[in-house]
């Protein structure tokens, strides 16, 4: 009887204390401080194309058109690998990515896509607790803002040359 009961208050100290007094919060928002650190990159994107490849794991490549930067350069189309195989095209997702490393000529170096270290879907503001989070972190920093992409540049053929003076 007393096992019993020791193990209930146990449970009940464990699972319901914490969200009672707010430190699922704080732990919440120390991984995402943890994984702002840790990131390059970390935007809002939508998935437009996927393929799969094998490598040491099952990996998907992601062709990726960002919507809102958090963090990072100013990119309206990146790349992902990521071993999440869970995304779907034409949805969005809030992604924390880190360049890819490569050793080349005794050095390691950037590759041209980024590695995924967390992703969440963003659809009917899924992400919208994180996406506070992050922007909390954003004011805190001297030049920390949200981002648009770059617009993307669409060329023409002109036909300058064939006109007359």
């Amino acid at each position: 009887m007393e096992t019993i009961l020791l193990k209930i208050l146990f449970t009940i100290s464990v699972c319901l204390l914490p969200h009672l007094f707010g430190f699922s919060q704080g732990l919440q928002a120390d991984t995402i401080q943890a994984y702002y650190q840790k990131s390059d990159f970390i935007f809002i994107g939508k998935i437009m194309g996927l393929n799969t490849f094998q490598d040491d794991k099952t990996k998907i490549i992601a062709d990726v058109d960002v919507v809102e930067i958090y963090k990072g350069r100013r990119w309206n189309k990146v790349m992902i690998v990521s071993v999440n195989k869970n995304f779907n095209i034409n949805k969005e997702y809030l992604f924390y990515g880190r360049w890819g490393k490569i050793k080349q000529k005794q050095k390691i170096v950037n590759t041209g896509y980024f590695d995924i270290l967390r992703s969440t879907d963003a659809e009917n503001d899924k992400a919208f607790p994180e996406v506070k989070q992050i922007v909390a972190i954003l004011k805190q920093k001297l030049f920390g803002k949200i981002k648009t992409p770059r617009p993307k540049i669409i060329l023409r053929k002109c036909s300058c040359s064939d006109e007359k003076l």
